[in-house]
């Protein structure tokens, strides 16, 4: 089978990036607009204007990272910090380092979490002294935080799965692992957790008990699912590469049944889903076609007019996107209140590339 029409991206991060030649032009033709529209909100310092969507005191936490040069393909070391609506630094958050997972907030936003080789940080939201919550552990897949905000589910250094308590550091494994097995949190709602066993979607209790597989690839290689869990633990949206016809591009998952249902003439990205709060919905991204808004029975809802963008976070404040590239990305979008064309928020000044943003 050819290869897919994707780029792959995971959980805001890249993950490969082998496109081929015969969509090169498109997606190039698709980057270039989107830097179309914004230079058309541009003002001479580099910084977008505030077009709506962002309020004047409206916050960002970004994982960014320089182009190693002018034009090149590769990036230098990413760091963490805290944005303006804008675009300008305010505030950093975690000093440029080799690998760096994409940093999370807490629900109730008060604490901001990320992987690092060395181990898992956490730090106040309004403050720039992070603490070595883990040390080690196995980097890859950020931690997921609890629903209450006061655990974050990760990959300890032994495998498995394991649970911390951000105020005291006291761990408790609840997953057990098995020798060549890998461990991937997911999502973790009120009463379930989501996670990778292996290539295998399962979901569990919150205490890791009464696992069960929702889902088995038929293509064990190509088409491991990247998969979100909604707020509220009733349904898994995934995607897929679909090397294998078994394999859905995009699908949803009944987590109380287990019942999945395919949504068709899907082509776009193969990352994770981004739900809305309320759980009704979700958004995917496409490199050649609209933003497209779906609801839980699978039904196409609505679209973003502009294409080669890729959903990062939806909030009370709108559904936030930034473009797939190429060329690399240096700008956040948002649209609110169903809005079918979304807006810059802000552009990156100075060749920085933004791997991930999530308001506050």
């Amino acid at each position: 089978m050819s290869p897919p029409k994707t780029l792959r991206v995971v959980r805001n991060g890249w993950r490969g990036t082998h496109v081929p030649t015969r969509t090169w032009r498109r997606r190039l033709l698709a980057g270039l607009c989107a830097a179309v529209i914004g230079l058309l909100t541009t003002v001479g310092s580099g910084a977008a204007v505030n077009v709506g969507g962002a309020s004047a005191g409206q916050r960002f936490l970004v994982v960014v990272a320089p182009r190693a040069h002018p034009g090149a393909d590769q990036l230098a070391h990413p760091r963490v910090e805290v944005v303006s609506r804008d675009g300008r630094p305010l505030r950093l958050i975690a000093k440029p380092a080799a690998t760096i997972g994409q940093a999370a907030f807490s629900p109730d936003r008060k604490t901001i979490a990320w992987q690092a080789s060395s181990g898992i940080f956490v730090v106040p939201a309004k403050s720039s002294k992070p603490h070595l919550l883990v040390r080690g552990g196995m980097f890859g897949w950020s931690p997921v935080w609890s629903p209450d905000s006061s655990k974050l589910l990760f990959v300890p250094g032994d495998g498995g799965l394991a649970t911390i308590t951000v105020a005291t550091g006291e761990q408790q494994q609840i997953v057990e692992a098995k020798p060549g097995r890998r461990y991937s949190p997911l999502g973790w709602s009120r009463n379930s957790i989501l996670y990778l066993f292996g290539v295998r979607l399962v979901l569990a209790q919150s205490s890791g008990a009464s696992p069960r597989t929702l889902y088995r690839p038929a293509s064990a290689v190509h088409d491991i699912p990247a998969a979100s869990l909604s707020p509220n633990g009733k349904w898994v949206a995934f995607t897929t590469d679909g090397w294998n016809r078994r394999d859905p591009r995009l699908a949803i998952i009944n987590t109380a049944t287990g019942k999945l249902t395919r949504v068709p003439h899907f082509d776009g990205y193969t990352a994770p889903p981004v739900w809305a709060p309320n759980s009704t919905r979700f958004a995917v991204g496409d490199s050649q076609g609209p933003v497209q808004i779906i609801s839980t029975s699978g039904r196409l809802l609505s679209s973003i007019s502009q294409t080669n963008l890729g959903p990062t976070a939806w909030t009370r404040s709108g559904l936030y996107l930034i473009p797939g590239g190429p060329p690399w990305p240096s700008q956040l979008f948002v649209t609110t209140n169903g809005e079918r064309f979304a807006q810059v928020v802000f552009t990156l000044p100075n060749r920085q590339v933004l791997l991930s943003a999530q308001p506050f």
